[in-house]
This record gives structure tokens, sequence and C-alpha cells, in this order.
């Protein structure tokens, strides 16, 4: 390996990408300044003062790994998967607001213009064959292309369904964004909680910011969690209630910048199935079939916060991925 002269290592540092600088930095963290000088940098000429800044702006890449946000995301996830945590916090009545939770696009105008787009654990709940995986897929593929990282845990398509539905939406091949920040699991039986957590962690880069993780569908991943070898012997509702509980404890720890889509049936009372994901939700989009052939109705009927209401009728379009509202 060609060594980088001192002088260039200083432009070259002041010049790095957000990832490059991240890339670097984790090199140097791991194994440590003084030995990335020996290994990296040609000491035979610099001026009085060289090695120093380089030694210095070395150590500031180290030093800045473990404050960034990619590693407060795997420890959010960590510590809701675990229920690691205090049970109780105190605040105080003068403390002051945090900010809104990170919204993300749906890929449904009427949604986003209501809402502001999803946020936090948002629930898409509705009868079979109503159209939930398309708005799930719709808001996926939206929220890659504006930077947030997406995990789709897919356990109601086949392989070849989800790749038509990607190209009909994109209207031919992936855009390279939507490459880089979107990543498909296709779920069997025995799949958990903690087993997407290992995934998750794969698939998150150090310069990564926003996390969206997509649960398609939560009633069919908590079947599966009963299935397999590995399987945990919970109840359905058991299964249910941890899937749904991981989603809610990260989204609120972290303050929504991970945020989750829960896909979810209804019941005969046309609420969530399972009532403590409806209460647990921010967000609630319930779609109903109507008489019409291709023609539903959407509505917000809980959104913690943002307005909520009736958003009428919406047109499903198969061969394009899209609900279009019919006013």
């Amino acid at each position: 390996m060609m060594k980088r002269p001192v002088a260039q290592w200083l432009s070259d540092i002041e010049d790095m990408t957000t990832h490059q600088r991240v890339t670097q930095g984790q090199y140097i963290d791991q194994v440590g300044v003084e030995r990335w000088i020996d290994i990296e940098v040609d000491t035979t000429d610099f001026e009085p003062g060289q090695i120093d800044a380089v030694r210095n702006a070395a150590s500031s890449l180290a030093a800045a790994i473990p404050t960034l946000p990619a590693q407060a995301i795997r420890g959010w996830l960590r510590d809701a998967m675990t229920h690691k945590g205090p049970s109780l916090e105190v605040q105080e009545v003068d403390a002051a607001p945090g900010p809104d939770q990170p919204r993300f696009p749906t890929g449904v105008p009427s949604i986003n213009s209501l809402c502001g787009g999803g946020y936090g654990m948002t629930v898409i709940a509705g009868a079979p064959k109503v159209g939930k995986s398309l708005v799930a897929m719709s808001a996926a593929i939206e929220s890659a292309g504006d930077g947030w990282v997406v995990i789709y845990v897919n356990a109601e398509l086949n392989s070849s369904e989800i790749a038509k539905r990607l190209v009909r939406y994109n209207g031919g091949a992936a855009p390279e964004t939507l490459c880089q920040n979107m990543i498909i699991y296709n779920v069997d039986p025995g799949i958990t909680p903690e087993k997407i957590l290992e995934f998750a962690f794969r698939k998150i880069d150090l310069d990564h910011e926003r996390l969206l993780i997509v649960l398609d569908s939560v009633n069919r991943l908590a079947t599966l969690s009963q299935q397999g070898d590995e399987a945990r012997r919970d109840s359905y509702w058991g299964a249910l209630d941890r899937w749904s509980e991981w989603a809610r404890m990260s989204a609120r720890i972290s303050g929504g910048i991970i945020a989750f889509i829960v896909v979810s049936e209804l019941n005969a009372q046309d609420h969530v199935k399972g009532l403590n994901l409806e209460y647990a939700a921010d967000l609630v989009v319930r779609i109903k079939d109507t008489d019409e052939e291709n023609m539903v109705e959407i509505d917000v009927p809980l959104a913690r916060s943002s307005r909520r209401g009736d958003l009428g009728r919406h047109r499903r379009d198969w061969q394009t991925g899209r609900f279009c509202w019919d006013g």
C-alpha cells in the first residue's frame, strides 16, 4: 500500500465526504492513531507541526465515531428490544418541549397533506387485499428517496411480486438512491424481532441518521414467530405484542428518528386487530373497501401529533402501485 505524504493527508482529511470521514475514523478507532500513522502516512518529508496536525485530525475522526447518530440508532433498537432503561422518568412541569418527530413521506398525497407524512409508529390497517402493502411499499420507496434508511420486512408477498411492484412504482429500474437506502427481508417461519435486529445492524452504516422499518404484516409475523425449530412458543397475541412493543419503544426512545410502519388487519369492529397495537400507535391510517372496484375509503382515526380525519375515496391503481384521490 502506497503511503501518502503528511501534507496530502492534511488536505485529504479537510476535503473528505461524510462517508469517507466515517470510514476512516472507524479504521483509526480500530488500529489506534499511532499505528494508523505508521501504516498510512509517509513521514519522510514534512514541515514543523504537520505531524501533530495529522495526529490531531486523526484523533478527531476517531473520537467522532461514538457520537454518530447511527451509534445511537443501534443503541435505541437494542434497548427497545431488551426493555433496558429506567421504568420511570421524572419530568419537570416547566421542561421545554422537544423537537417534533421526523416525518417520512407516505406516497399518498392526502395523508402527507393532513398529517405531514407518517411518523413514529404508524399503523396501516385494513381488510385483506385492500391495498395495505401498496401504501407500505410506496411509503418505503418515497422515504428511501428522502434519505431514510428503509428496512422492509416482508411476510406477505413472494419475491417476484415484490420485484414487480418496485418496477411498477418506479416506472422501470430502481434509482440508485433507492438501491442504496432500502433493503427487503423476505421472512419465513421462525422469524423473530431479535433476528431482524441482527440484520438491521448490518444495514445501518455509521453515517445514517434516520431509520424506517416496515413490518408487513405484523399479524403474519406473529404467526411465523410461533413456527420453526427456533421459535419461541408464545401465544399469537403474545408474539403480536412483542413485535408491536419493539416498534413502539424504538420510536419513543429515539424521538421518531427510528420510525416504524406496522401493517395490520382490522377486526370485525373496524378497529386495528389487537387493541394494544392501536393504542400504542402514534398514527393510524385505515383503509376500507367499497362496492366499487378498486375504490377505497381512507381515514386517519388516530393521530397523536397531527390532524386526523376522513380523507375520502381513493382509487387503487395496481399498475403504478399508487393510490389516487378521487376528489
